[in-house]
């Protein structure tokens, strides 16, 4: 995960080695029902407006999608919109769907590393 920080908190960083900061708010947001015929990845995003007024900003969001029906490139966008909420971060949990990506494109340590 990465976050930003400022002059002061990157000077700390670079002469200690630590960087302190405090964990998130956490709101966890359950996708149910089915996808609509023409519902496309911003389609399915939730609103900043209809989980109420000051319910993202600075939490982090993790998505569980209860149908599995929501593909990675679906997912990735939602988890990306976040940052128009002014969300930390947002996740989906990792389910068969996530395993499967992974699986498709080489497995997670298919990269060398040097």
């Amino acid at each position: 995960m990465g976050f930003g920080v400022g002059s002061t908190t990157l000077g700390f960083g670079w002469s200690t080695g630590y960087v302190y900061f405090t964990l998130a708010r956490a709101r966890r947001v359950v996708f149910r029902g089915r996808l609509q015929p023409g519902d496309g990845e911003g389609h399915r995003a939730p609103s900043p407006r209809a989980l109420g007024r000051g319910a993202i900003p600075g939490m982090s969001v993790e998505f569980v999608d209860a149908s599995k029906q929501l593909p990675m490139v679906y997912r990735n966008t939602i988890a990306n919109m976040m940052a128009e909420a002014e969300a930390q971060n947002g996740i989906f949990a990792a389910d068969e769907i996530t395993s499967a990506c992974t699986e498709r494109r080489g497995g997670a340590n298919s990269r060398t590393r040097s």
